[in-house]
């Protein structure tokens, strides 16, 4: 009997609801976020504490770090790049989408591993684990970039 509420009290921990009321018929109605779960399309994104300026200053400072191996490898371009934000703001599974093998992608997931904790999604009013996506676009002189 115990193993049967033990297994349920973790099914039911596993799932956190948000309840509203629809209006027409008075009735409610429940919004369901899967904690487990990692996001693609959330409410609200996950970001990098401070916001945009920062994040721009941090990644400007990096590649300024990096400014003649990059340019002595001619990484000019756009690099995508996908990571995990769980709901504590750790980065895990980060990796290029583009330009995978340039030094440019590995400069920049190594930045991301290696950076803060940032601020998770929010999905029904809960922190949630998503996946984020960042370019990061570095020209050379003369590039079209």
């Amino acid at each position: 009997m115990k193993s049967i509420f033990l297994a349920l009290a973790l099914i039911t921990t596993s799932a956190v609801s948000a309840q509203t009321t629809d209006s027409t018929k008075n009735e409610p109605i429940v919004q369901t976020t899967n904690t487990d779960s990692v996001y693609s399309k959330v409410e609200v994104n996950a970001a990098f504490p401070g916001g945009l300026k920062n994040w721009i200053r941090h990644v400007e400072k990096e590649l300024n770090s990096h400014n003649l191996e990059l340019k002595k490898y001619k990484n000019a371009g756009a690099c995508e790049i996908q990571f995990k934000v769980n709901r504590e703001g750790i980065i895990s599974d980060v990796f290029a989408l583009t330009l995978a093998e340039t030094e440019l992608a590995q400069v920049m997931v190594s930045f991301i591993k290696n950076g803060a904790r940032w601020i998770p999604a929010i999905q029904n009013g809960i922190q949630v684990s998503s996946w984020r996506k960042v370019s990061i676009s570095f020209p050379l002189e003369n590039s079209i970039y």
